[in-house]
């Protein structure tokens, strides 16, 4: 049996909360074919676009369980967006998360932060640059 699970929320207004656990065997498994011996993960932002998932976002992540914040960009308001686990190699698909209806007046979350580190954390992430198209370092762990 695959316990394997990935789930994503909405937690604030421009964050999204990630969580996800890979089976123990299905880790073995992954390790086993992967070039390193350790699986690469990847976490896949999909967006809804003309009836159409697209690749919105692709991140390096890590770790048979982990929990990643990731801020939303502006260009996903009001769309409707999903993630994936995948193992770069062998580029196994992992998990699917269920959907998840982003607002179209989502709030600027830097904006929103009066604690200092909360406002440095979004800025080294790079979610402020989002609108100038910067992709690859919005997410936090």
């Amino acid at each position: 049996m695959n316990d394997t699970m990935l789930m994503s929320l909405l937690i604030e207004d421009g964050l999204l909360y990630i969580y996800w656990k890979v089976d123990e065997t299905v880790w073995r498994s992954l390790a086993e074919r992967a070039p390193s011996g350790e699986p690469e993960l990847l976490l896949q932002l999909y967006a809804r676009q003309n009836g159409e998932w697209d690749l919105a976002e692709e991140i390096q992540a890590f770790g048979r369980e982990n929990r990643w914040h990731l801020f939303i960009q502006e260009t996903l308001r009001g769309k409707r967006v999903r993630v994936g686990l995948t193992c770069r190699a062998p580029g196994e698909t992992i998990a699917t998360s269920e959907f998840i209806d982003i607002p179209p007046d989502l709030a600027v979350i830097g904006s929103q932060m009066p604690d200092p580190y909360d406002a440095a954390l979004f800025r080294l992430s790079g979610a402020g640059r989002a609108a100038a198209g910067q992709s690859g370092d919005k997410i936090s762990s």
